[in-house]
This record gives C-alpha cells, structure tokens and sequence, in this order.
C-alpha cells in the first residue's frame, strides 16, 4: 500500500510538472493554424508525444484529464481542447503504447472519417499522410525518430478530422497545406528527437552529481 501511495504521488508530481512544462513551452509560438488568426502551432506539439517516454500511458490520461479540467474552469471554448489537447493525447499514446488500437486502427478510422466529409471527399489524398503510422506498424525495428514522426502524423490525422468537421476551410487551403505537411511533420519528429535527448542528457548528468553526492569520501570513513 506504502508503495502505490508512492507510485501514485510520484506520477502525479511528474504529471504536474509535465503540464508546467508545456505551459512553458507553448509561450514559443512557431505557426499560425491555417485557417485561424488566434490558434497557434508552438513548442508544445514537440512536448506532447514525450508524454508518453515519460508519463507512460496512467500519466497521459492524468496529464489529459487534468489540461481539461483547467481549460474548463478557465473558461476556454472546448474546440481548444478538440483541436490540440486530444490529438496530443494520441500522440502520447502512440509514444507509450505499442496497441493495435493506437498505432494501427486509429490512422485507418481517421482517413475513413475524413474521407466521407464532402470537403474531405475531394482532397482524399492529404489523408495518405496517415499511412505512414500503419507503414510503420508494420516494420519490425524503428528508430526513436520514425517513433517520433508516427506519433505525430498520429496527431494530425486526430487533429484534421476534428478540424475538418468543425471549421469550414475551402479545399483550396487543404491542397495547399499538402506540401507544408511534409516539412511540419519532419520538423515536429526532429524537435521532438531533440528535446528527449537534451531531457534524457540533462537527467544522467543530474544522476552523476546526486549519486556522487550521495557517495561518503575516504576522510568522512576515517
């Protein structure tokens, strides 16, 4: 019991500074959403898939559950939290977890869902980004970065159909971004490649230092 307790004090402190840490992270704008003049791309969509490196799957949902209840009593709309909070999730998700649900039925149902919206219906192939997911589902060894670039094509795919069913964008702007989605994506995998190993760096050398701290010198044995 003593140990839950702790397991479950330590995923929550993690969780708390996860969400300080994207709070953070979302003061660095990177882009416009196209179709938007007040929802930003930013540093944040670079944190969301390590939720899943660092969380695991229990913190995810801890992490998700508790952005909503803040964006909530905040006041801030829902469509906030459709548009970059459950996409996120899934790509924490997709990070955390090896499921057939994740990695492989998800892209599907997104290009199904997408597919079947008019707008949707006659630019089909902007949703043929989201066979890379099942590409890579199906490859035996995979590198941290095509990790990466999974997780956040998985993310897209969440976060168009939302986008789709909710903002009424022309099909002249979804051909357009076609082109933009390839280097966006190859951006987000490398920033995300980037900053887990700068977190993962940063953490062994915080280790040495404890751990020599820790350890009792030659004059303190005497």
């Amino acid at each position: 019991m003593t140990l839950l307790l702790k397991y479950g004090i330590k995923k929550i402190v993690q969780t708390v500074l996860f969400y300080g840490g994207l709070k953070l992270a979302a003061l660095l704008k990177l882009s416009y959403l196209v179709g938007s003049h007040t929802i930003f791309f930013s540093a944040t969509n670079l944190m969301y898939p390590l939720g899943g490196c660092f969380l695991g799957l229990s913190g995810s949902f801890l992490w998700f559950v508790l952005s909503f209840c803040i964006r909530l009593l905040s006041g801030a709309p829902i469509f906030l939290h459709l548009v970059h909070g459950v996409p996120g999730f899934c790509a924490a998700l997709y990070m955390g977890s090896s499921h057939i649900l994740i990695r492989l039925v998800l892209p599907i149902v997104c290009m199904v869902f997408f597919v079947l919206h008019p707008i949707g219906f006659q630019v089909a192939p902007y949703s043929f980004y989201w066979l890379i997911p099942v590409v890579l589902y199906f490859l035996k060894r995979k590198s941290f970065f095509l990790e990466a670039l999974g997780a956040t094509f998985i993310a897209h795919a969440v976060g168009s159909v939302f986008w789709l069913y909710l903002v009424p964008m022309p099909t002249v702007y979804w051909w357009a971004l076609m082109p933009v989605v390839a280097v966006e994506r190859l951006f987000f995998a490398t920033g995300v490649v980037l900053v887990y190993s700068s977190c993962i760096y940063c953490w062994r050398i915080i280790k040495k230092i404890t751990q020599k701290k820790a350890q009792p010198s030659y004059q303190q044995c005497v």
